[in-house]
Protein backbone atom coordinates (compact mmCIF):
# COMPACT_ATOMS: atom_id res chain seq x y z
CA UNK A 1 0.00 0.00 0.00
CA UNK A 2 1.40 3.38 -1.02
CA UNK A 3 1.68 5.94 1.73
CA UNK A 4 0.26 9.43 1.06
CA UNK A 5 2.83 12.25 0.67
CA UNK A 6 2.59 15.47 2.68
CA UNK A 7 3.05 18.78 0.89
CA UNK A 8 3.62 21.79 3.17
CA UNK A 9 1.22 24.63 2.65
CA UNK A 10 2.95 28.06 2.63
CA UNK A 11 0.48 30.74 3.55
CA UNK A 12 0.61 34.37 2.42
CA UNK A 13 1.55 35.38 5.95
CA UNK A 14 4.58 33.08 5.90
CA UNK A 15 5.70 34.44 2.53
CA UNK A 16 5.35 38.01 3.80
CA UNK A 17 7.33 37.19 6.93
CA UNK A 18 10.10 35.55 4.88
CA UNK A 19 10.35 38.49 2.51
CA UNK A 20 10.41 40.89 5.47
CA UNK A 21 13.19 38.89 7.09
CA UNK A 22 15.29 38.99 3.92
CA UNK A 23 14.69 42.72 3.54
CA UNK A 24 15.68 43.24 7.17
CA UNK A 25 18.90 41.26 6.79
CA UNK A 26 19.85 43.09 3.59
CA UNK A 27 19.03 46.48 5.12
CA UNK A 28 21.03 45.66 8.24
CA UNK A 29 23.99 44.60 6.10
CA UNK A 30 23.79 47.84 4.14
CA UNK A 31 23.66 49.90 7.33
CA UNK A 32 26.62 48.01 8.75
CA UNK A 33 28.90 48.02 5.74
CA UNK A 34 27.90 50.70 3.22
CA UNK A 35 30.03 53.86 3.72
CA UNK A 36 28.37 57.15 4.64
CA UNK A 37 29.66 60.66 3.75
CA UNK A 38 31.09 61.64 7.13
CA UNK A 39 34.51 62.09 8.72
CA UNK A 40 35.43 61.49 12.36
CA UNK A 41 37.75 63.54 14.55
CA UNK A 42 39.45 61.67 17.42
CA UNK A 43 42.04 62.81 19.99
CA UNK A 44 45.60 62.69 18.69
CA UNK A 45 48.96 62.90 20.43
CA UNK A 46 50.21 65.97 22.25
CA UNK A 47 53.90 66.40 21.41
CA UNK A 48 56.29 68.32 23.66
CA UNK A 49 58.25 70.57 21.29
CA UNK A 50 61.03 70.90 23.90
CA UNK A 51 61.54 67.11 24.10
CA UNK A 52 64.98 66.02 22.88
CA UNK A 53 65.49 63.58 20.03
CA UNK A 54 68.24 60.96 19.82
CA UNK A 55 70.70 63.73 18.91
CA UNK A 56 69.80 65.83 21.94
CA UNK A 57 67.91 68.46 19.93
CA UNK A 58 64.36 69.66 20.64
CA UNK A 59 61.60 69.46 18.04
CA UNK A 60 61.92 73.23 17.62
CA UNK A 61 65.60 74.18 17.83
CA UNK A 62 67.12 77.67 17.67
CA UNK A 63 70.75 78.25 16.66
CA UNK A 64 72.94 81.15 15.55
CA UNK A 65 72.04 83.46 18.43
CA UNK A 66 72.15 83.47 22.22
CA UNK A 67 69.43 81.21 23.62
CA UNK A 68 68.15 80.75 27.15
CA UNK A 69 67.36 77.63 29.22
CA UNK A 70 63.77 76.44 29.44
CA UNK A 71 61.91 73.97 31.63
CA UNK A 72 58.61 72.18 31.48
CA UNK A 73 56.59 70.91 28.52
CA UNK A 74 55.05 72.92 25.70
CA UNK A 75 52.79 70.67 23.65
CA UNK A 76 51.59 70.94 20.07
CA UNK A 77 48.32 69.05 19.86
CA UNK A 78 47.01 66.94 17.01
CA UNK A 79 43.76 65.36 15.97
CA UNK A 80 43.26 62.01 14.28
CA UNK A 81 41.06 62.43 11.19
CA UNK A 82 39.51 59.83 8.92
CA UNK A 83 41.84 59.63 5.90
CA UNK A 84 40.70 61.00 2.58
CA UNK A 85 40.86 57.49 1.08
CA UNK A 86 38.91 55.86 3.96
CA UNK A 87 35.18 55.72 4.67
CA UNK A 88 33.02 55.48 7.79
CA UNK A 89 30.05 53.18 8.27
CA UNK A 90 26.81 54.20 9.98
CA UNK A 91 27.63 52.45 13.30
CA UNK A 92 30.94 54.32 13.41
CA UNK A 93 29.17 57.62 12.78
CA UNK A 94 26.63 56.91 15.52
CA UNK A 95 29.46 56.09 17.92
CA UNK A 96 31.20 59.33 17.01
CA UNK A 97 28.05 61.31 17.77
CA UNK A 98 27.67 59.92 21.29
CA UNK A 99 31.34 59.60 22.32
CA UNK A 100 32.40 62.70 24.31
CA UNK A 101 35.92 62.69 22.83
CA UNK A 102 34.83 62.25 19.21
CA UNK A 103 33.20 64.49 16.64
CA UNK A 104 31.61 63.72 13.29
CA UNK A 105 31.50 66.18 10.40
CA UNK A 106 30.16 66.05 6.84
CA UNK A 107 32.89 64.73 4.58
CA UNK A 108 32.53 67.70 2.23
CA UNK A 109 33.53 70.13 5.01
CA UNK A 110 36.88 68.37 5.51
CA UNK A 111 37.60 67.11 1.99
CA UNK A 112 35.71 69.48 -0.35
CA UNK A 113 37.47 68.20 -3.46
CA UNK A 114 36.82 64.48 -3.86
CA UNK A 115 39.01 64.38 -6.97
CA UNK A 116 42.19 64.98 -4.96
CA UNK A 117 44.32 61.93 -4.30
CA UNK A 118 45.52 61.10 -0.78
CA UNK A 119 49.01 62.16 -1.89
CA UNK A 120 47.71 65.58 -2.97
CA UNK A 121 45.91 66.02 0.34
CA UNK A 122 49.07 65.14 2.29
CA UNK A 123 51.17 67.50 0.15
CA UNK A 124 48.80 70.39 0.79
CA UNK A 125 48.75 69.67 4.52
CA UNK A 126 52.56 69.62 4.56
CA UNK A 127 52.70 72.92 2.68
CA UNK A 128 50.40 74.45 5.29
CA UNK A 129 52.69 73.12 8.01
CA UNK A 130 55.75 74.63 6.29
CA UNK A 131 54.02 78.00 5.94
CA UNK A 132 52.94 78.00 9.58
CA UNK A 133 56.51 77.29 10.68
CA UNK A 134 57.89 80.21 8.70
CA UNK A 135 55.19 82.56 9.96
CA UNK A 136 55.81 81.39 13.53
CA UNK A 137 59.49 82.27 13.22
CA UNK A 138 58.73 85.79 11.99
CA UNK A 139 56.10 86.36 14.69
CA UNK A 140 58.44 85.10 17.44
CA UNK A 141 61.44 87.14 16.25
CA UNK A 142 59.28 90.27 16.16
CA UNK A 143 57.86 89.55 19.62
CA UNK A 144 61.42 89.16 20.92
CA UNK A 145 62.28 92.63 19.50
CA UNK A 146 65.07 91.22 17.35
CA UNK A 147 66.03 92.77 13.99
CA UNK A 148 64.06 91.52 11.02
CA UNK A 149 64.15 92.74 7.45
CA UNK A 150 61.36 92.46 4.88
CA UNK A 151 62.34 91.96 1.24
CA UNK A 152 60.69 90.68 -1.93
CA UNK A 153 61.46 87.00 -2.38
CA UNK A 154 61.03 84.55 -5.23
CA UNK A 155 58.06 82.37 -4.24
CA UNK A 156 57.87 80.30 -7.41
CA UNK A 157 59.47 79.86 -10.82
CA UNK A 158 57.46 78.86 -13.90
CA UNK A 159 58.88 75.67 -15.38
CA UNK A 160 60.32 76.43 -18.80
CA UNK A 161 59.98 80.18 -18.22
CA UNK A 162 62.78 82.75 -18.67
CA UNK A 163 63.92 82.52 -15.03
CA UNK A 164 63.90 78.70 -14.89
CA UNK A 165 67.41 77.57 -13.97
CA UNK A 166 68.49 81.13 -13.10
CA UNK A 167 66.35 81.97 -10.06
CA UNK A 168 65.05 79.61 -7.38
CA UNK A 169 62.37 79.98 -4.71
CA UNK A 170 63.89 81.63 -1.65
CA UNK A 171 66.10 84.09 -3.55
CA UNK A 172 65.76 87.57 -2.06
CA UNK A 173 65.55 90.38 -4.61
CA UNK A 174 67.55 93.48 -3.69
CA UNK A 175 67.38 95.44 -6.96
CA UNK A 176 66.00 95.24 -10.50
CA UNK A 177 68.20 96.77 -13.18
CA UNK A 178 70.08 98.79 -10.57
CA UNK A 179 66.99 100.17 -8.82
CA UNK A 180 66.46 98.98 -5.24
CA UNK A 181 63.17 97.24 -4.52
CA UNK A 182 61.46 97.17 -1.13
CA UNK A 183 57.86 96.12 -1.77
CA UNK A 184 56.65 93.00 -3.58
CA UNK A 185 54.92 95.13 -6.22
CA UNK A 186 58.21 96.88 -7.06
CA UNK A 187 59.52 93.80 -8.90
CA UNK A 188 56.83 93.45 -11.62
CA UNK A 189 56.67 97.25 -11.90
CA UNK A 190 60.40 97.38 -12.74
CA UNK A 191 60.24 94.36 -15.07
CA UNK A 192 57.35 95.85 -17.02
CA UNK A 193 59.40 98.90 -17.96
CA UNK A 194 61.23 96.51 -20.34
CA UNK A 195 60.06 94.92 -23.56
CA UNK A 196 59.86 91.23 -24.45
CA UNK A 197 63.24 90.22 -25.81
CA UNK A 198 65.14 92.56 -23.47
CA UNK A 199 67.36 91.30 -20.68
CA UNK A 200 66.82 92.49 -17.13
CA UNK A 201 69.44 92.33 -14.37
CA UNK A 202 68.37 91.33 -10.86
CA UNK A 203 70.50 91.59 -7.73
CA UNK A 204 69.59 88.61 -5.55
CA UNK A 205 70.74 87.03 -2.32
CA UNK A 206 70.48 83.23 -2.32
CA UNK A 207 70.12 81.10 0.77
CA UNK A 208 73.88 80.50 0.94
CA UNK A 209 74.90 84.04 -0.07
CA UNK A 210 76.01 86.85 2.20
CA UNK A 211 76.11 89.51 -0.49
CA UNK A 212 73.92 90.23 -3.54
CA UNK A 213 74.79 88.55 -6.82
CA UNK A 214 73.74 89.94 -10.21
CA UNK A 215 71.90 87.63 -12.61
CA UNK A 216 70.49 88.36 -16.05
CA UNK A 217 67.03 87.10 -17.05
CA UNK A 218 65.39 87.50 -20.47
CA UNK A 219 61.98 89.17 -20.61
CA UNK A 220 59.08 87.46 -22.40
CA UNK A 221 55.50 88.40 -23.18
CA UNK A 222 53.01 86.91 -20.73
CA UNK A 223 49.54 85.56 -21.57
CA UNK A 224 48.06 88.98 -20.79
CA UNK A 225 50.55 90.71 -23.08
CA UNK A 226 52.57 92.20 -20.23
CA UNK A 227 56.35 91.68 -19.99
CA UNK A 228 57.37 89.06 -17.43
CA UNK A 229 60.31 86.90 -16.36
CA UNK A 230 58.28 83.87 -15.22
CA UNK A 231 58.35 84.16 -11.43
CA UNK A 232 55.93 84.82 -8.60
CA UNK A 233 57.07 87.17 -5.86
CA UNK A 234 55.99 87.42 -2.23
CA UNK A 235 57.25 89.08 0.96
CA UNK A 236 60.27 87.38 2.51
CA UNK A 237 62.06 87.94 5.79
CA UNK A 238 65.69 87.90 6.84
CA UNK A 239 66.63 87.45 10.50
CA UNK A 240 69.54 86.18 12.51
CA UNK A 241 68.15 83.11 14.34
CA UNK A 242 68.43 79.77 12.54
CA UNK A 243 65.32 77.79 13.46
CA UNK A 244 64.84 74.13 12.54
CA UNK A 245 61.86 71.85 13.04
CA UNK A 246 61.88 68.13 13.70
CA UNK A 247 58.16 67.52 13.27
CA UNK A 248 57.09 64.12 11.95
CA UNK A 249 56.20 64.12 8.25
CA UNK A 250 52.85 62.54 9.05
CA UNK A 251 51.77 65.73 10.86
CA UNK A 252 50.44 68.51 8.65
CA UNK A 253 48.28 71.60 8.68
CA UNK A 254 48.71 75.09 10.13
CA UNK A 255 47.32 74.64 13.64
CA UNK A 256 50.64 74.37 15.53
CA UNK A 257 51.69 77.91 14.60
CA UNK A 258 51.00 79.45 18.03
CA UNK A 259 52.90 76.74 19.93
CA UNK A 260 55.85 76.96 17.51
CA UNK A 261 56.01 80.74 18.00
CA UNK A 262 55.88 80.43 21.80
CA UNK A 263 58.63 77.80 21.77
CA UNK A 264 60.88 79.96 19.61
CA UNK A 265 60.19 83.09 21.67
CA UNK A 266 60.93 81.27 24.94
CA UNK A 267 64.35 80.22 23.64
CA UNK A 268 65.17 83.69 22.31
CA UNK A 269 64.35 85.65 25.47
CA UNK A 270 65.65 85.67 29.06
CA UNK A 271 63.42 84.12 31.67
CA UNK A 272 61.47 80.90 31.50
CA UNK A 273 58.02 81.39 30.01
CA UNK A 274 56.78 77.84 30.52
CA UNK A 275 58.50 77.70 33.92
CA UNK A 276 58.25 73.98 34.63
CA UNK A 277 54.57 73.70 33.75
CA UNK A 278 52.91 71.34 31.30
CA UNK A 279 51.18 73.59 28.77
CA UNK A 280 49.38 72.62 25.58
CA UNK A 281 47.58 74.63 22.94
CA UNK A 282 46.68 75.16 19.34
CA UNK A 283 45.99 77.92 16.84
CA UNK A 284 47.24 79.27 13.55
CA UNK A 285 49.47 82.31 13.55
CA UNK A 286 50.41 84.98 11.02
CA UNK A 287 53.57 87.07 10.77
CA UNK A 288 51.93 89.82 12.84
CA UNK A 289 51.25 87.43 15.71
CA UNK A 290 47.48 87.09 15.25
CA UNK A 291 46.11 83.73 16.42
CA UNK A 292 43.44 82.05 14.28
CA UNK A 293 40.90 79.27 14.86
CA UNK A 294 41.36 75.59 14.05
CA UNK A 295 39.27 72.43 13.74
CA UNK A 296 39.02 69.58 16.24
CA UNK A 297 39.47 71.78 19.31
CA UNK A 298 37.63 69.44 21.70
CA UNK A 299 39.58 66.41 20.52
CA UNK A 300 42.85 68.30 20.99
CA UNK A 301 41.89 69.24 24.54
CA UNK A 302 41.08 65.59 25.31
CA UNK A 303 44.45 64.55 23.88
CA UNK A 304 46.27 67.18 25.95
CA UNK A 305 44.45 66.09 29.09
CA UNK A 306 45.44 62.47 28.46
CA UNK A 307 49.07 63.64 28.11
CA UNK A 308 48.96 65.39 31.51
CA UNK A 309 48.77 69.05 30.44
CA UNK A 310 47.65 71.54 33.08
CA UNK A 311 46.74 74.44 30.80
CA UNK A 312 45.41 74.69 27.25
CA UNK A 313 45.72 77.80 25.08
CA UNK A 314 42.50 78.18 23.05
CA UNK A 315 42.20 80.53 20.06
CA UNK A 316 39.62 83.16 20.92
CA UNK A 317 37.41 82.27 17.96
CA UNK A 318 37.26 78.66 19.19
CA UNK A 319 35.99 79.61 22.67
CA UNK A 320 32.31 79.08 21.75
CA UNK A 321 33.24 75.51 20.73
CA UNK A 322 34.48 74.58 24.22
CA UNK A 323 31.90 76.23 26.44
CA UNK A 324 30.35 73.70 28.77
CA UNK A 325 33.06 71.15 28.03
CA UNK A 326 33.91 68.89 30.98
CA UNK A 327 37.69 68.99 31.46
CA UNK A 328 40.23 69.36 34.24
CA UNK A 329 42.51 71.53 32.08
CA UNK A 330 42.60 75.28 32.59
CA UNK A 331 41.28 76.73 29.28
CA UNK A 332 42.95 80.08 28.53
CA UNK A 333 41.79 82.32 25.69
CA UNK A 334 44.47 83.76 23.37
CA UNK A 335 43.98 86.11 20.43
CA UNK A 336 47.58 87.17 19.78
CA UNK A 337 51.08 85.91 20.46
CA UNK A 338 51.70 88.88 22.77
CA UNK A 339 48.55 88.00 24.68
CA UNK A 340 49.69 84.40 25.07
CA UNK A 341 53.11 85.59 26.32
CA UNK A 342 51.44 87.87 28.87
CA UNK A 343 49.15 85.06 30.04
CA UNK A 344 52.03 82.63 30.55
CA UNK A 345 54.34 85.17 32.17
CA UNK A 346 51.75 86.19 34.76
CA UNK A 347 51.83 89.83 33.64
CA UNK A 348 48.07 89.83 33.23
CA UNK A 349 45.04 88.00 34.58
CA UNK A 350 44.37 84.82 32.67
CA UNK A 351 41.60 85.39 30.11
CA UNK A 352 39.14 82.50 30.11
CA UNK A 353 36.94 81.01 27.45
Amino acid sequence: MKRPTWTPHITAQVRTAAVAAVVFVVTAALLLFVPVPYVMYSPGNAYDIFAKDEHGRPTVAVDGVTTYPISGELRMTTVSVTRSDARLTLPEVLFGHVAPSRDVLPRSSVYPDEDKSPEQVRTEEQQMMDTSQQEAIVAAVRAADMPIEERPVIAGVITGGPADGILVPGDFIVAVHGERVRATSDVPDRVQTHRPGDDVTLSVIGESDENPQDVTVPVEEGPDGAPRIGVTVSTGYRYEPDVTFGVKESIGGPSAGLIFALGIYDQLTPGDLVAGRDIAGTGTIDVDGNVGPIGGIREKIHGAQDAGAQMFLVPGENCPDVRGMATDIDLVRVDTLDGAIDALSGDAALPRC
